[in-house]
């Protein structure tokens, strides 16, 4: 039963991360050697991408055209920067910045050794900061100190409800329909589907702690 429990947890972190570094950074020979493995290949087919070297296609045209794309979506002046405070207030540092900082230094979150230029309220670092809620869990479980649910995972779902609920599914439809490559375009449509879920999630978890109060 608790083996079943930490692969769940793991699979679901494995997601987040996943989509994390989507978000983060564009597509590098470290990353597509990634996404050519076994596990990652299958999931990409899965959602009608295919990154199996193509036929007289070098992977120098394949990352040129990745990055290219990566940066018209969400780097370059006109994009749909991917951060919390610009998509719900246009511009940068509003409020919602300072809230996911303060919830970060709380749980002890650390990302600006390796995104020093990344403001916090980012899609990637949002969702990096979910995966380390869900990896302290698995550890507490592994350890035996919890069974079930316990701090992380309250503290998860009320992150989830307090901010990526309120931007990130209609965000990754809006670039979503902006991509011109399929790569981006599923992918983004993927996030958003499993973050409408986990959002359905979190208000399900709400709705059942209220009745057991």
């Amino acid at each position: 039963m608790l083996n079943d429990t930490i692969a769940e947890l793991e699979s679901l972190r494995n997601v987040y991360l996943f989509l994390s570094q989507f978000m983060i950074r564009e597509v590098d020979r470290e990353l597509l050697a990634i996404l050519r493995t076994e596990q990652m290949s299958g999931f990409l087919k899965s959602i009608g991408v295919d990154l199996a070297p193509g036929a007289g296609e070098s992977d120098d045209t394949l990352l040129d055209e990745l990055a290219a794309e990566y940066c018209a979506l969400f780097v370059q002046p006109g994009s749909a920067q991917p951060y919390e405070s610009v998509y719900l207030e246009g511009r940068h540092l509003a409020p919602a910045a300072d809230k996911v900082e303060i919830t970060y230094q709380k749980s002890g979150f650390e990302y600006r050794k390796s995104y020093p230029n990344i403001f916090p309220d980012h899609a990637g670092i949002e969702l990096a900061f979910i995966a380390s809620l869900l990896d302290a869990r698995i550890k507490n479980i592994k350890e035996g100190v919890l069974t079930d649910e316990d701090g992380y995972e309250m503290e998860r779902m009320s992150f989830i409800s307090a901010h990526p609920a309120k931007w990130m599914r209609d965000y990754f439809l809006k670039v979503s329909a902006q991509a011109k490559l399929k790569f981006y375009s599923a992918i983004l449509d993927f996030a958003a589907g499993f973050i409408e879920s986990e959002v359905e999630e979190a208000a399900a978890n709400a709705t059942r702690c209220e009745t057991k109060q």
